[in-house]
């Protein structure tokens, strides 16, 4: 265990807070529940090497407000009469004249007052309310010239925040060390993480330290005010878990409930290709995933979600290309391709980015030739997220299982601290990009299929003849009259291009099993 001379009768509070203390990783995240000191652990990890002149430290929170309440009296009471506290620049110097400042980072925008700075140890204190881009760009001041320091990292939080699915690809391989069986080890020290936007190497050595709230330690009673608290924030925080946590904006997510599955094998959706299909779609800018998926509503009423498909760097003719091979063109597994209805794209698309036409324009002149096209897309927030919200509650919106990355994204959404009622927007982040794409689909068509007129009809002369009577093939022609009078030829949903030529086919052969042709 690393020496404290400054603060000799300073004792670890946990067997994780030491654990944390011991560690050599280069960048560590001490996480789990609450009341396991992960605070006061930033803080003395500091010390390890403020006897050193050279040492440069900082410790951040998202405002100073938050430094003021937790981190700056508990430094008070840890760092009294070894160091000097100046209330002006947030700064503890040390005899040996090493360093450690107090800042926070509100936005991503806030990173640029560090440019420049050099620090030898960084402290995020609940560090999934950063974001990847905060994180990966202070990494890029973490060095020292020193080579008895030792430079690094460390993350203190609980799950949730912007972060949370950075924290759970980096440190756990996306899994849950409290309820799935571990892809990465708590304690483990790996050297092969990747970040989670680009999957480039972190180059850097990476180690999970989890953390429980332990009724026998120190806060015997905590677990009261832990338990008090709503369901998801509960297990959160008392029980340090990844998949249900603090401002989780899906807590209903149950992928295998039963009954009611929020997520079924692709195999037993049974989807038809007469069922009316959409696609909802979102063209990331910027170094953001292009999302795009297939949607079908059955003639019960219920949306599912059959497929998925996401891209990197990919350019507007190849990405067009992609999507509708992906979706609409005819299989040769299948005799009939899909009645695509409708696709929707999101509307920033629709944009003057300065040059000649909107980058809608371009796809759509690429899918001209097969008959369909991109719409604008409804872009409520709010009402997209609730009514996905709603949808998963009541059994009425279903994603087949073999849809990962929108799995992920669901499990990992959150509320937007300043609008509730929305989804947090996470810039750079390839979860939010396939969430925007799929809110972009359920939330802008809302129409159930008709079985197209000819399988009807023939589903209706199979009933009668089935029966076996001397009746039945009289009362099969009767049946197919009374159902071509009854129903007018434009019936159905109006398809786009090759679909809606499909529909017209349909019913002619309706109409000739009739003898109207």
């Amino acid at each position: 265990m690393p020496t404290f001379d400054l603060l000799p009768t300073w004792k670890p509070a946990s067997q994780a807070q030491q654990l944390a203390i011991n560690s050599f990783a280069e960048l560590l995240c001490f996480g789990g529940s609450a009341g396991t000191y992960k605070t006061e652990f930033l803080l003395v990890d500091t010390l390890r090497d403020a006897d050193k002149p050279s040492f440069n430290g900082v410790i951040l929170r998202t405002s100073f407000p938050e430094l003021e309440g937790k981190i700056i009296p508990r430094a008070r009471d840890l760092f009294s009469g070894i160091a000097i506290y100046n209330d002006t620049k947030h700064i503890w110097k040390f005899a040996s004249g090493a360093t450690l400042k107090f800042a926070h980072l509100e936005n991503d925008k806030a990173v640029y007052a560090h440019q420049g700075s050099e620090y030898s140890y960084i402290g995020f204190d609940e560090s999934t309310h950063r974001t990847e881009f905060q994180i990966r760009y202070m990494l890029s001041r973490l060095r020292s010239t020193d080579p008895s320091i030792f430079p690094r990292c460390r993350m203190a939080t609980n799950p949730g925040g912007p972060g949370h699915k950075l924290h759970q690809h980096i440190f756990l391989g996306g899994a849950c060390p409290h309820c799935q069986t571990p892809v990465r080890l708590a304690g483990e020290l790996y050297k092969d993480a990747t970040w989670l936007s680009d999957k480039k190497e972190i180059n850097m050595t990476t180690q999970y330290i989890f953390g429980v709230w332990d009724p026998n330690g120190l806060l015997p009673d905590y677990g009261k005010q832990l338990m008090m608290q709503s369901g998801s924030l509960a297990k959160a925080l008392l029980a340090g878990c990844w998949r249900s946590f603090e401002g989780q904006y899906y807590d209903i997510w149950e992928p295998r409930r039963n009954p009611r599955p929020m997520v079924v094998p692709r195999a037993m959706i049974g989807d038809q290709y007469w069922w009316t299909h959409w696609v909802g779609a979102d063209y990331g800018f910027s170094g953001s995933s292009a999302a795009a998926y297939l949607f079908a509503m059955s003639p019960d009423g219920i949306v599912y979600c059959l497929d998925e498909k996401i891209m990197q760097h990919r350019d507007v003719e190849n990405w067009a290309k992609d999507v509708y091979e992906r979706f609409c063109a005819k299989k040769d597994d299948q005799d009939e391709p899909r009645s695509v209805a409708a696709m929707f794209l999101s509307p920033d698309c629709w944009n003057d980015r300065g040059d000649y036409r909107p980058l809608a324009g371009q796809l759509n002149e690429k899918l001209e030739k097969h008959g369909i096209g991109f719409s604008k897309a409804r872009n409520d927030r709010a009402g997209g997220a609730m009514l996905i919200y709603t949808m998963l509650q009541n059994g009425l919106l279903v994603i087949a299982d073999t849809c990962k990355v929108i799995q992920e994204s669901l499990e990992s959404r959150i509320h937007d601290p300043d609008e509730p009622e929305k989804v947090l927007k996470v810039i750079g982040d390839p979860l939010d990009d396939a969430f925007d794409g799929f809110r972009y689909g359920v939330y802008s068509y809302q129409y159930p299929a008709n079985k197209p007129l000819a399988l009807r009809i023939n589903e209706a002369t199979a009933r009668e003849f089935a029966k076996k009577t001397d009746m039945a093939p009289t009362m099969a022609f009767i049946k197919q009259q009374n159902m071509l009078a009854e129903e007018p030829e434009d019936n159905g949903p109006v398809f786009t291009g090759g679909s809606y030529a499909r529909h017209r086919r349909l019913q002619r052969k309706g109409n000739m099993l009739g003898g109207r042709e």
